[in-house]
C-alpha cells in the first residue's frame, strides 16, 4: 500500500511526461499549443478533483506540506524543460492545498489553546520534555524541512499563532509545577528541547522566539539559584549598588562595617558547600546537555556578584584592607569554579 503523497507524485509525473510529449507534438504539427488545454483538461480535472476530495478530509499537515513540495519540485522540472503547458495545473493544485494547510494549522492552534494546564502538568516531570513539547518540536522540524522559498512566508504566517499558543501553554503548565525555580526548570527544559530538536534536524528554522525564551528563563533561573545559595551576598550587592548610584559621589558613600563583616563571614563559611549545592541542583534538574550551560551561567554569575561585592567594600569603607584580608581570594574562588567546569 502506497501513501497518497507517493501516488500523487507518480500520477503528476505521468501527466508531466505525457504533457511534455503532447506539447512538443502540437508545436511541431500545428505550429502552436492552442489545443493543448482542450486535450488535457479532462485528465487534469480528474487529478485535481480526486486531490480535492482527499485533502478536504485530511488533517495530516506534514502530508499536505509534502504535496505542496512535490508540486513545487514538479513545477521546477517543467521550467527546466521550458514547457509551460502545466503551469495552470500546478497553480490549481497549490490553490487547493494551501487553504487546507491553513485550516489544519488553525485546528492545531485551537487544540493547544483549549488545553487544560492542570491536566497536562500531571504528565512527566519538570526535568523531562513534555509530550506536547516533543510533538511540537518534531512538527516544526518537519514543516521547516518541507518549506519552499515560494511558500516560506505563508507557512511562517500559519505557524506563528501555533508557536504563540504553545508558548503561553508552557508558561501556564510551568506555573502548575510551582513558582520560582521549579517553574523555571520546567520552562528551560522545554525550550531547550525545541532548540535541540531543530538543530538535530539541521533545518533553517525561525527560532528567535525560542532562543529568547530560553535565554530569559535561564537568566531568571540564575538569579533564583544565586538567591537560594548566596542570598545575603546578592541582597547586599543589590542594595548597596543602588545606594552608591543614588549617592552620586564616591566620598559620601558609606557602608556599615558590621554589615560587611556579616556577609564576609557568611560567605566564607559556606561558599564551597554552596557551589556543591549549585552543581547538585543543576545536574538533578536538567539534562546533561542543558545542565552544562546552566551551571556555567550560575557559576559565572557567582564570580560577577562576588567581584561586585569586593568593589563595594573598597568604595564604602575608608580603610577596607582589614576587611579585604578576611575575604576569600578571587583566585581561590575561580579555582573551585573551574574544578566543576572541567567536569562538564
Amino acid at each position: 500500500k502506497h501513501s497518497f503523497e507517493s501516488l500523487f507524485r507518480s500520477v503528476t509525473h505521468l501527466l508531466m511526461d505525457t504533457g511534455t510529449s503532447e506539447y512538443i507534438f502540437q508545436l511541431d504539427f500545428f505550429g502552436d499549443d492552442s489545443v493543448f488545454s482542450n486535450v488535457f483538461k479532462a485528465a487534469q480535472s480528474i487529478v485535481t478533483e480526486h486531490l480535492d476530495s482527499i485533502i478536504q478530509n485530511s488533517a495530516d499537515i506534514v502530508g499536505l506540506l509534502l504535496l505542496t513540495r512535490i508540486n513545487e519540485e514538479h513545477r521546477r522540472v517543467m521550467e527546466e524543460r521550458r514547457i509551460p503547458c502545466m503551469e495552470p495545473f500546478f497553480n490549481q493544485v497549490q490553490m487547493l492545498i494551501w487553504p487546507r494547510v491553513k485550516s489544519v494549522m488553525e485546528l492545531h492552534t485551537h487544540s493547544v489553546q483549549a488545553a487544560e494546564p492542570s491536566a497536562l502538568a500531571t504528565s512527566g516531570t519538570a526535568k523531562e520534555p513534555h509530550y506536547i513539547t516533543r510533538r511540537f518540536a518534531e512538527l516544526c522540524a518537519a514543516l521547516y524541512s518541507l518549506r519552499h522559498k515560494h511558500t516560506a512566508a505563508t507557512l511562517a504566517q500559519s505557524l506563528n499563532p501555533l508557536q504563540t499558543a504553545l508558548s503561553k501553554l508552557l508558561v501556564a503548565v510551568a506555573s502548575e509545577h510551582g513558582s520560582g525555580r521549579p517553574r523555571l526548570i520546567f520552562l528551560i527544559n522545554q525550550y531547550d528541547h525545541v532548540m535541540y530538536t531543530l538543530s538535530q534536524r539541521k533545518v533553517q528554522a525561525d527560532a528567535d522566539v525560542w532562543e529568547q525564551s530560553l535565554s530569559d528563563s535561564m537568566t531568571a533561573y540564575v538569579q533564583e539559584e544565586m538567591k537560594h545559595q548566596f542570598g545575603r551576598l546578592v541582597q547586599f550587592v543589590s542594595e548597596f549598588e543602588a545606594a552608591f548610584s543614588a549617592s552620586g559621589e564616591e566620598g559620601s558613600f558609606k557602608i556599615d562595617v558590621g554589615r560587611i563583616t556579616a556577609v564576609i563571614q557568611d560567605f566564607s563559611s559556606q561558599w564551597k558547600g554552596g557551589i556543591e549545592s549549585i552543581n547538585a541542583d543543576v545536574m538533578s534538574s536538567f539534562s546533561s546537555r542543558c545542565g552544562a550551560s546552566v551551571l556555567k551561567a550560575v557559576l559565572s554569575q557567582l564570580l560577577v556578584d562576588y567581584t561586585r561585592f569586593l568593589d563595594l567594600v573598597k568604595k564604602g569603607v575608608a580603610d577596607p584592607q582589614p576587611l579585604l584580608n578576611q575575604v576569600v581570594p578571587i583566585p581561590t574562588l575561580m579555582y573551585e569554579v573551574k574544578k566543576y567546569s572541567r567536569t562538564l
